[in-house]
C-alpha cells in the first residue's frame, strides 16, 4: 500500500433535536486539512480553509436545517442553510497522477 494523501479533521458538531413539530440538523466542522504524502512533493498541504484576514474563525463547514413536520404530504424545511469558507487546494502534477490512478485502479 502506498499513501497518497492525509487528511484531518477538528472540532466536528453533530446534533439532532426533535419536538412534535420540528426536527433540527446541525454538522459543523471548524478544520479540514489533507496534506500530500508523496516524497519531495511541490506542495505539503494538498487542501486547507483559509481565514480571510480580519474576519473571525466560523468553522470551515456548517449545515443546519429546520424541518417542519407537522406537514405530512411534503418536505418542509423552514431553515436551510450551508456555509462553505475560504480553502486553497494545492497539486503538482505527481499528485493528480496518483489520484487518478488509485481512482481508477
Amino acid at each position: 500500500p502506498r499513501g497518497v494523501l492525509y487528511g484531518v479533521m477538528e472540532d466536528i458538531e453533530f446534533s439532532f433535536a426533535e419536538s412534535k413539530t420540528h426536527q433540527n440538523f446541525l454538522f459543523k466542522l471548524r478544520r479540514l486539512q489533507i496534506d500530500n504524502q508523496l516524497v519531495n512533493a511541490a506542495y505539503p498541504i494538498f487542501f486547507y480553509p483559509v481565514l480571510p484576514a480580519g474576519s473571525e474563525d466560523e468553522g470551515f463547514f456548517l449545515f443546519n436545517a429546520i424541518k417542519n413536520v407537522s406537514m405530512k404530504s411534503i418536505n418542509y424545511f423552514e431553515h436551510f442553510f450551508v456555509s462553505i469558507g475560504e480553502m486553497d487546494i494545492k497539486a503538482d502534477e505527481e499528485v493528480v497522477d496518483n489520484l487518478m490512478g488509485f481512482i481508477w485502479a
